[in-house]
């Protein structure tokens, strides 16, 4: 297909990826490279009708076949499908409920798809193909789980899917610009069904020299969605349960500490022993489990008395409020209270 230079698509890529315009241009210059080196998984998030789908419909004209369902190929038993696409498209993201291995296996199964280069095809009465290419995977979803994997994974884990995704949340703006174009039977027909927009992509290909990100062509960063992520991982969403109780209990008395708790503006800090104590479940997690949950949340770790107030040899964890807003638990008073500090009568 011959590059064109369309002022439209470039519009409606503008509205789609917001301030990662310039990374999505760079990821569609370099998806068809796929002997080259991986490129982070696409994931875009946003409502019905922005063009999610229609833009992986496009990317789909790189290459002669159509491009593979994700979640059909690697919940297979057989996973032939690799073998006719390097595109492979999660719509309305990854599926583990299906998933053979259970949810690790499909975390690593990403993981593989998204950054290596060999794969081992098993077909049915075949003995097993070997696929040597960097697949491009791609993600839509209505929301931001599209990705569900819940894993305990240790900091290179977290790394290694923050860079492995490229989030880019949708504006609605998008949606409205496609159908004011759309409007229009000729514009419609060119670009779903004449490859206006697969033109583009060529001459982006041809226009921009992108550089690797490092093992990667083009490697996620961080955003809200990846924070939100990395605190889903293991019992991270469980010890901010706890942290939102813990905070209940601070923000009702007249002080703003307890054994084993005490309250700053930068976040709340506690003890190990204070979130076992805590803990609403009969089985609370074990020590190291515990441990490494609390080393990721926490952004300081101090040595205090036991209530936090004088110098001492207690390790007090300190996460961020925000982190415990993200739970979901806390009222609004509690909130209100919390975004206030100037109202606390002590420390």
């Amino acid at each position: 297909m011959k590059p064109e230079y369309n002022a439209q698509v470039e519009k409606w890529m503008q509205l789609l990826a917001g301030d990662q315009y310039r990374r999505l241009c760079r990821w569609v210059a370099v998806a068809h490279k796929t002997a080259d080196n991986p490129v982070a998984c696409l994931y875009l998030q946003g409502n019905p009708g922005c063009g999610k789908s229609l833009f992986f419909h496009a990317l789909e004209g790189r290459w002669e076949g159509p491009r593979g369902d994700y979640n059909q190929i690697t919940n297979a038993t057989h996973q032939t499908g690799l073998l006719q696409s390097p595109l492979l498209v999660a719509d309305e993201g990854v599926n583990i409920k299906k998933f053979s291995g259970g949810p690790s296996s499909a975390s690593a199964t990403f993981r593989s798809l998204t950054a290596n280069f060999s794969h081992t095809v098993e077909e049915k009465y075949k003995s097993p193909a070997q696929v040597n290419a960097y697949f491009r995977v791609g993600v839509t979803a209505n929301n931001s789980d599209g990705l569900p994997f819940r894993e305990t994974l240790g900091k290179a884990g977290i790394d290694a899917i923050v860079e492995r995704v490229v989030w880019i949340g949708v504006a609605q703006a998008a949606g409205d610009y496609l159908r004011e174009l759309f409007a229009d039977p000729a514009v419609k027909k060119a670009w779903v069904h004449g490859g206006a927009i697969t033109r583009h992509f060529v001459w982006l290909a041809e226009s921009l020299d992108v550089e690797p990100d490092g093992r990667f062509l083009v490697s996620g960063e961080v955003t809200d969605w990846h924070r939100k992520f990395v605190r889903n991982q293991g019992i991270k969403p469980e010890v901010s349960l706890v942290l939102a109780s813990i905070a209940k209990d601070l923000m009702q008395g007249p002080r703003r500490f307890l054994r084993g708790a005490y309250a700053t503006p930068d976040g709340i800090h506690v003890l190990h022993r204070k979130v076992m104590e805590t803990w609403q479940d009969m089985n609370p997690p074990r020590h190291t489990v515990l441990t490494r949950a609390l080393d990721s949340l926490a952004d300081d770790v101090t040595h205090r008395s036991d209530d936090g107030q004088r110098p001492g040899n207690r390790c007090f964890y300190r996460v961020p409020w925000q982190t415990v807003f993200d739970s979901g638990e806390l009222d609004d008073t509690t909130r209100d209270k919390i975004n206030n500090p100037k109202t606390w009568t002590s420390k």
